[in-house]
């Protein structure tokens, strides 16, 4: 957690802290976290309950593997075809005739969206 929070050399840093997201200051020290959130249950993860909110008591609880897996930015329904990649920027594609077509690479989740649903609209006829 505190790496990929604070280190920009770690894999997973453009989840965390690079969109801004921080610890609380009193979990530099385990115990202290310890103290706060106590054991972790077989099966559990530490889960932020608002995914774009930071590492601190109120925002953080015990969550079972599954319930954690359906609770990300990339399940969103409206995240469907929308990629982020390890650069941090989001390939977009979709399914038209049978074939997956690759729409773009952007820069934001917003564009993405809005780039998935246009290439939706133009081949499906959605909006």
């Amino acid at each position: 957690m505190i790496q990929r929070v604070t280190n920009p050399k770690n894999t997973n840093f453009h989840h965390y802290g690079g969109r801004g997201i921080v610890i609380c200051a009193e979990w530099r020290e385990f115990s202290r976290f310890y103290a706060d959130m106590g054991a972790c249950p077989p099966g559990h993860t530490l889960e932020r309950v608002d995914n774009n909110g930071s590492y601190v008591k109120a925002n953080c609880v015990w969550a079972p593997r599954t319930t954690q897996a359906r609770n990300t930015r990339r399940t969103s329904p409206e995240n469907v075809g929308i990629y982020e990649n390890a650069a941090g920027t989001f390939e977009v594609r979709i399914r038209a005739d049978g074939h997956r077509l690759h729409v773009g690479t952007y820069g934001s989740l917003a564009d993405a969206r809005d780039a998935r649903r246009a290439a939706e609209a133009a081949h499906w006829g959605r909006r």
